[in-house]
């Protein structure tokens, strides 16, 4: 998340709108594309309307994007409501905002865990077996601690069906995703901690195989700034 309490008026909201496109322009002069994962506490504008909040700066829950040659990255942002749809979620933006090269998932159902399910599953380059097999990195920002457990209990056969190496954990408790492995079977975990509190953050490397044409994560530090 980039905000850390709750927004309760237009004034907070506009305000955090500000803070949060001034810390991905900081980002941006380190790399000119940045890619984000608002999460619930997070001004509801970020996550409604897929907002570009700076030029060169995409949100990508429930949607995917290509990042390099067979490697693509979607996330994921679980809120309270997510405990029920019927169809789409309204967070979901269908709208002509979004760009060409990020396409949107049609979700129909259900659970947390059952969107997470259909995003991954309804790309067929996301499939191994096809002609644009690839690798993926997903990006989850969870609410609910069930909802942890089973992406990583009950999802792992899925994940590395879809080439999933990478999954990129985060949540509103930093205590909790700070004692999650980098290794959960075959698939690799960055937990990122606070920037704000605490100075942190984290870089993953990754590598091509070019005998399997698959991306995977060689290394994932943590670091405190000075």
């Amino acid at each position: 998340p980039f905000t850390h309490s709750a927004i309760t008026s237009d004034e907070q909201r506009a305000s955090a709108e500000g803070d949060i496109a001034s810390i991905i322009a900081q980002f941006e002069n380190i790399v000119c594309r940045v890619i984000y994962l608002p999460s619930e506490i997070d001004p509801p504008n970020t996550l409604i309307q897929q907002m570009h909040l700076t030029p060169n700066s995409m949100g990508i829950h429930g949607r995917r994007l290509q990042l390099a040659k067979q490697l693509f990255i979607s996330g994921f942002a679980e809120k309270g409501s997510d405990v029920s749809y019927g169809k789409t979620p309204e967070s979901v933006d269908r709208s002509a905002e979004s760009d060409d090269e990020l396409e949107s998932v049609e979700i129909k159902s259900g659970l947390s865990i059952s969107i997470i399910n259909e995003i991954l599953t309804s790309h067929s380059c996301m499939e191994t077996d096809s002609k644009d097999s690839g690798s993926g990195i997903f990006v989850l920002n969870y609410k609910f601690s069930h909802t942890l457990n089973q992406f990583l209990f009950h999802m792992s056969d899925i994940l590395e069906k879809k080439g999933v190496d990478l999954a990129v954990i985060t949540s509103n408790n930093p205590e909790e995703t700070s004692r999650l492995p980098l290794k959960f079977g075959s698939l690799s975990i960055a937990a990122p901690k606070s920037l704000r509190h605490g100075g942190f953050y984290t870089t993953v490397e990754m590598d091509y195989d070019e005998n399997h044409s698959m991306w995977k994560t060689s290394s994932i530090i943590t670091t405190s700034l000075p």
